[in-house]
């Protein structure tokens, strides 16, 4: 015959294993799924290493002034020697709503113009005012992003918007593989917008991509002053109302090898012209 007192110990010692066995379980799960989360975002960073070594944007603080005179600097962006071979971005996971392939996008352009390309000075103190209204929209459209470049000047709200019917978590980070997260947005119903003022809250270059798609991705450039341009589908831009002086000009672009500085000066009333070439990896 058993004590009772046996019996009460035996069941408080099944108890005990039970709960153990539950932690070490959920334990497990969570590892488990910060490493599938790890993996996709390994994935998604190896897409954007051309990035890499180009990250920074370069700027000085800003002020606005009033202008007795201004200038203009205008200018293309073209491919310095042979452009990349084309290539197919192939979906590993919902390939129903995703496609199962599409030309790659990283690179805009029209024979050996260059689209896409972000160009800025990075030493102009005063100018003009900055813009009033200051927001924007990055769209998980088709598993991707768009538009996928885009440049806009600090304290800009950045709308991010859902147009699939499946859910994304789009990831913001500053500075590329390695740098800060400033934020993590799930997305889940189509139509849905999330606004969001900490993204473009800094200056520097966001890296964006989708934590379930790790093909999807694409770049914001956060700027102090307004001397800053995207270049059109014709590899052209243009940035107005300058004041008269010598600048550096720069120019980043995501496959590029490196990021190109031109020394420009500006007169009252004129144009200057610049014209850079990017070599592509």
């Amino acid at each position: 015959m058993h004590h009772p007192g046996t019996a009460i110990l035996q069941r408080a010692r099944a108890q005990t294993f039970a709960a153990r066995s539950l932690i070490v379980l959920f334990v497990l799960f969570i590892v488990g799924c910060s490493d599938d989360r790890g993996a996709s975002t390994a994935q998604a960073r190896t897409a954007r290493g051309s990035s890499a070594g180009a990250i920074e944007l370069p700027s000085v603080a800003y002020k606005p002034v009033a202008l007795a005179s201004i200038g203009t600097i205008e200018g293309t962006v073209e491919i310095d020697g042979d452009a990349p071979a084309d290539s197919v971005v192939t979906p590993t996971v919902d390939q129903e709503p995703c496609g199962t392939g599409f030309p790659d996008s990283s690179i805009m352009r029209r024979g050996s113009a260059l689209g896409n390309a972000v160009v800025w000075l990075t030493d102009v103190k005063e100018g003009k005012v900055l813009p009033v209204e200051r927001r924007t929209e990055i769209e998980n459209e088709n598993c991707r992003l768009v538009p996928r470049v885009q440049a806009v000047v600090v304290g800009t709200t950045v709308n991010v918007r859902n147009e699939d019917r499946l859910a994304h978590t789009t990831r913001f980070v500053r500075g590329g593989a390695g740098g800060d997260t400033l934020a993590r947005i799930p997305l889940t119903d189509d139509g849905q917008v999330v606004p969001n003022e900490h993204i473009a809250a800094k200056s520097g270059l966001v890296d964006v991509s989708c934590v379930q798609h790790p093909w999807t991705h694409g770049f914001i450039a956060v700027f102090e002053s307004p001397y800053f341009a995207l270049t059109d589908a014709s590899g052209g831009f243009r940035l107005d109302s300058i004041p008269p002086g010598t600048y550096h000009l720069r120019v980043w672009h995501e496959r590029g090898a490196s990021t190109i500085e031109r020394e420009v000066t500006v007169s009252a009333t004129g144009i200057s012209r610049v014209e850079v070439k990017v070599k592509l990896r």
